[in-house]
């Protein structure tokens, strides 16, 4: 009766999240930096640009991620319309169908690692609901698809299918290069089981499979390599953010947290499956230093542990199952209904507390009788800016990647300030044309957002000093209302 209660108390927000999702996939706005990038990306594949390019020359738009989900989108995108809108949503539904697999895969781990059916169920429902989760796991990213790639992987070799388990962590790889959580969870596991020696074969097999992949993507796209690794490696550390993102997967899920490592603390005990435990806990252990490592990229975001609460999900449905078997008060059906409430509602703690920009609608809309889409949406530009925005001929620049997708004209191009800043830093992005285009004047304006030339990210400029004074030298700022804020050639602007 108290699991059953907590199942239905959660089925409610889980509902709202899926409704809200659906509802949002044709909105031009984005709720976080990097979905609008990959849909402009996506369409200037499909207009005939190569998936990967040297980024370095005009457009300055790079592919930073493997190229399946790029693939996918682009063959559904035609179904959704034309233009980067098109791909926004037809990648918005691919992020969501992954996001559904990767909750059906915290049930199946979870049931094979020893829960019951509905602690399993309430495990990934938790997962759903968690506030990362939230923001994550519907918007255009490539994470989730990777997600659940790589625990398709884990629940194959679970269930003896090693060369299928194999494959996935090879396809995870492609889709999120770095995400390689999955096949060192098989590898450490079979080094804890005291046989060394069996994790050659997967370990190699994999090696095998992602080096000759990259081959063959590196002799057809010849900038592959840029694009998917030298992109990335000039980025600088942050400890800070690394920290940040940790402390964001506790604090938003503590209950979740608090019941994973009481079910890791008896898995013995109370687990009927050692074996997909064992493997379960190499995984946890592999993705914690995975996306820790990877975090400390500046760049990154509290969704980098999205693996990390996966597994800790799966780990709670034992610690759900065990709280509950002790549940008695005398078998009175209200009080075990009223404990499997307030259980679901300590697991829907950061759900509850999250703004509703992060939830996607207020908490009275979540329990209104009513199937309205009562989701909110920002509205971040200024409709006269943007009517003097579409009045502009000739080469636009922006950093704000939303504005491409409402704006479609080519002559509106995006430049990706987040990577070309430290690639610029690190000696790998000549900014010498890009600052001749602009002593000259032939970029007809740029489009900038609320914090225009002072835009950052956790303390540091997007634009460096020597494109910030190029740009202030020969522009002038229009007075606009509100963004997208304009900055016309000096002399430019009486005209």
């Amino acid at each position: 009766m108290a699991l059953i209660a907590a199942v239905a108390t959660m089925l409610v927000p889980a509902a709202r999240t899926i409704q809200g999702w659906v509802c949002r996939v044709d909105t031009p706005a984005t709720w976080d930096y990097g979905p609008a990038q990959l849909a402009l990306r996506v369409n200037m594949y499909l207009r005939g640009i190569p998936l990967y390019r040297d980024f370095r020359t005009p457009p300055y738009v790079p592919m930073v991620y493997g190229p399946i989900v790029p693939w996918i989108t682009a063959a559904l995108a035609p179904r959704f319309g034309t233009g980067p809108l098109a791909a926004l949503e037809a990648g918005r539904c691919v992020v969501i169908v992954s996001t559904l697999a990767v909750c059906a895969l915290i049930y199946a781990l979870a049931r094979k690692s020893g829960a019951g059916g509905c602690a399993a169920a309430v495990a990934a429902l938790a997962f759903l609901c968690a506030p990362i989760v939230q923001r994550w796991g519907f918007d255009f990213r490539v994470d989730m698809p990777a997600l659940a790639c790589e625990f398709g992987g884990v629940l194959a070799f679970a269930s003896g299918l090693a060369a299928p388990a194999i494959g996935l962590f090879a396809t995870a790889f492609f889709i999120k290069q770095g995400q390689i959580a999955g096949i060192a969870g098989v590898v450490l596991y079979h080094c804890i089981s005291r046989r060394p020696w069996r994790a050659l074969a997967p370990g190699a097999a994999w090696l095998a499979a992602v080096g000759g992949a990259i081959g063959i993507l590196a002799r057809v796209y010849p900038w592959y390599w840029l694009n998917s690794f030298d992109a990335l490696s000039g980025a600088p550390y942050d400890l800070r953010g690394a920290i940040l993102w940790m402390t964001i997967l506790v604090g938003g899920n503590p209950a979740l947290v608090v019941l994973a490592m009481l079910a890791v603390s008896r898995r013995r005990e109370s687990g009927r499956g050692a074996n997909p435990g064992r493997l379960m806990l190499c995984y946890l252990g592999a993705a914690l230093i995975e996306n820790f490592l990877s975090s400390l990229h500046w760049g990154s975001n509290a969704y980098y542990f999205t693996p990390s609460l996966a597994a800790i999900a799966v780990f709670a449905a034992g610690g759900i199952e065990f709280i509950f078997a002790r549940i008695s008060f005398k078998q009175i059906p209200a009080i075990r209904a009223a404990v499997g409430v307030a259980a679901a509602l300590a697991l829907l703690f950061g759900y509850l507390i999250a703004t509703p920009a992060i939830r996607g609608m207020t908490l009275a809309a979540v329990v209104r009788p009513s199937l309205r889409c009562a989701v909110v949406v920002p509205q971040p530009w200024d409709p006269a800016a943007l009517a003097r925005l579409k009045a502009i001929d000739g080469p636009i620049l922006t950093d704000a990647a939303d504005l491409c997708v409402i704006d479609p004209r080519t002559n509106l191009q995006f430049i990706e300030l987040m990577l070309m800043n430290p690639m610029h830093a690190a000696g790998s992005f000549d900014d010498s044309q890009l600052i001749a285009e602009i002593r000259e004047r032939r970029i007809a304006a740029f489009a900038l957002d609320a914090d225009g030339l002072g835009r950052e990210f956790r303390g540091r400029p997007l634009f460096w000093p020597a494109l910030r004074a190029a740009i202030e030298r020969n522009y002038v700022r229009l007075a606009e209302p509100a963004p997208p804020y304009l900055m016309v050639p000096k002399g430019a602007q009486s005209r």
